[in-house]
């Protein structure tokens, strides 16, 4: 909104998905201008019929169509679209690119639209999910010394995870910021992920409103349920591998007691667990029980999503289970399990966490966050509850 209000400039908005693309638009839209953006991608790749450029150019001349491009000067793509079509850098000059997520895109995605324009703002955040890449580790480490004294040390490394470390390495301080406002946690859930991976520099939005009932339950709903914002119901080990039978049934019984007493029907439930074999017998068990209107996936796949009540399975039943499913690694001195900290950052209005407590405290990181959730929420057995 300011470089489109406070300058003439062209402006090129970027993501790695077509839904984080429509949904910039859309913000673009509501907040900026309805009649100064283009959407490009082939016409099934979004729902904004009414902007995009494919759709547009059935009904215009060759003319009118260089003369939208001159004139118009929001610009909205993936970066794969950008990679595979070159010619629009031949038609139009970008002078600022925004790329959102950029902490989940490699550097050979991101470093091609960022040598098009004359400045390039990257949105992201280190402390959650890596850049993808199929890549493995040991093939990724960069050899050349002259590469390596600019900080390029692994391909799989994102532009964004390299230019902040370069940045602190230099104290390129008015280079790099964090937002430190935020609107989708109430404070309650905001507190983990603060105090374990953020040093406490979270915020709420101040024009948030939060009240100390939550108001998403009617009457009738278990009390445990309906007074506490942070829940950890302790279950028991599963001999199953990569399914948690245990936590599936405390699941269902949760699930289903919640959605008969939810206040109204625009309240959003997830379920995020680190296994796909768990995801997909869980959402075949809501199907069965007719609950249809719950997401059920796994950490990776929730990354830029929220819901109203977050639900997390862990459905490990070994160390070695667990470690594999975290992600950890050092930001700032501090240990970081990116995995651990999306999951509980999804949550808008209530956190449920179900696992066994034993196993999850050998764990660094998730005793600290059990210990967190013992004083500032509410720590059950399942059988403590009452169905």
């Amino acid at each position: 909104k300011y470089y489109y209000e406070k300058t003439n400039i062209n402006i090129l908005l970027v993501a790695f998905t077509n839904r984080a693309v429509d949904e910039i638009c859309k913000a673009v839209i509501e907040e900026v201008s309805q009649d100064n953006i283009i959407r490009l991608g082939n016409k099934e790749s979004s729902e904004l019929s009414n902007i995009m450029l494919s759709l547009q150019m059935e009904n215009i001349s060759y003319k009118e169509f260089k003369e939208k491009i001159k004139n118009v000067r929001i610009f909205a793509a993936t970066t794969a679209y950008l990679q595979n079509n070159y010619e629009l850098y031949l038609n139009k000059k970008f002078d600022l690119a925004i790329i959102d997520e950029a902490s989940q895109l490699n550097e050979l995605s991101t470093i091609g639209i960022c040598s098009k324009v004359d400045k390039f703002i990257l949105i992201g955040d280190e402390k959650q999910l890596p850049a993808i890449s199929t890549m493995p580790d040991n093939e990724a480490i960069v050899q050349s010394e002259k590469l390596r004294e600019i900080g390029i040390e692994k391909l799989n490394v994102s532009l964004f995870e390299r230019l902040l470390r370069q940045a602190k390495l230099y104290n390129w301080n008015n280079s790099h910021g964090m937002l430190v406002e935020q609107s989708r946690m109430h404070t309650d859930i905001m507190k983990l992920a603060n105090t374990l991976f953020y040093n406490n520099k979270l915020k709420k939005y101040a024009n948030i409103s939060e009240v100390g009932k939550i108001e998403i339950y009617n009457n009738n709903v278990n009390s445990m349920i309906a007074e506490s914002r942070v829940i950890f119901i302790n279950s028991q080990l599963s001999p199953k591998a990569k399914i948690n039978n245990n936590e599936l049934k405390i699941s269902l019984k949760l699930l289903n007691q919640i959605t008969q007493n939810l206040a109204n029907d625009k309240i959003s439930i997830g379920v995020i667990a680190p296994f796909k074999k768990h995801c997909i017998e869980l959402q075949t068990e809501l199907d069965n029980a007719g609950l249809f209107n719950i997401s059920v996936d796994t950490v990776e796949r929730y990354q830029g999503s929220e819901r109203d009540i977050i639900l997390i399975n862990f459905v490990c039943s070994n160390l070695y289970m667990l470690n594999n499913s975290s992600s950890i690694t050092e930001i700032d001195g501090i240990a970081i399990d990116r995995k651990l900290n999306v999951a509980i950052t999804r949550a808008k209005q209530q956190l449920i966490l179900v696992g066994n407590i034993d196993l999850l405290k050998q764990s660094k990181l998730h005793k600290a966050l059990i210990e967190l959730i013992e004083v500032n929420g509410l720590v059950v057995n399942e059988e403590d509850l009452k169905w």
